[in-house]
């Protein structure tokens, strides 16, 4: 369970930082 909720976790925050990026580059 641990090792399934981490990998949610870091697969949402890799998605956040991704939005996060192409947000910046198109400003």
């Amino acid at each position: 369970m641990c090792i399934i909720s981490k990998k949610i976790i870091v697969s949402y925050m890799l998605h956040r930082l991704g939005s996060t990026i192409q947000e910046v580059s198109q400003m």
